[in-house]
């Protein structure tokens, strides 16, 4: 699977332009799951993870069901990436799948070593790009360079075209009842140790 990752990752980050050196790889966030693979393969990577209020995570998924969602009928496949027992499966209608999934997400981000990593958040976008991240990945970005960071920022990048994007201005998502207590009890503390990972880099970055 490492050599098999590795040629993956080297024909889709081949060179197109002469003088380019750094390679940024996006994943989905169900790949934090393969985070010791992708570790084997690329012991010198740094890895940037993004998260997100897991009662928002929650409400966007219920919204919007990632292809993942299928799963949920696919007790082996349920099992082997997501960690879920066969027996907690057989009970979860879709709200407690994701819950279950999500919880798992947190877990794997909470395995990753801290000095390779940099723990940011969805309320820090857009801005943390061309601050926190550069600075993450030792990038020096000129005045034009950011200026149009901040311009594309002003648009989906979901959607084809150029489709201005606004944050949400909903109140506070409201779940199933089973699923709000499920955040209190066991995401939240795994959102807050991330974000507790995520204060202590900003500190210790205004400190330097």
């Amino acid at each position: 699977p490492v050599r098999l990752l590795r040629a993956l990752v080297g024909a889709l980050g081949r060179l197109r332009i002469d003088g380019e050196g750094l390679y940024m790889l996006k994943l989905s966030s169900w790949n934090i799951r393969k985070f010791a693979l992708y570790r084997r393969a690329f012991p010198r990577a740094r890895l940037v993870w993004l998260q997100r209020e897991p009662n928002e995570v929650l409400a966007s998924l219920l919204r919007e069901p990632a292809g993942w969602s299928r799963l949920r009928h696919d007790a082996a496949r349920a099992r082997s990436l997501f960690g879920i027992a066969e027996e907690d499966l057989a009970a979860c209608d879709l709200p407690a799948f994701c819950g279950h999934v999500v919880a798992a997400l947190l877990e794997s981000a909470g395995a990753t070593p801290a000095d390779a990593t940099l723990y940011l958040d969805y309320e820090e976008l857009p801005e943390a790009v061309w601050t926190r991240v550069a600075r993450f990945l030792d990038l020096t970005l000129g005045e034009g360079e950011i200026a149009r960071m901040k311009e594309e920022a002003r648009f989906d990048a979901k959607k084809t075209g150029r489709h201005p994007f606004g944050r949400e201005a909903t109140p506070r998502p409201t779940l199933p009842p089973a699923l709000q207590d499920f955040a209190a009890r066991v995401l939240a503390p795994l959102y807050d140790e991330l974000d507790a990972r995520r204060r202590r880099q900003i500190g210790e970055t205004a400190a330097a």
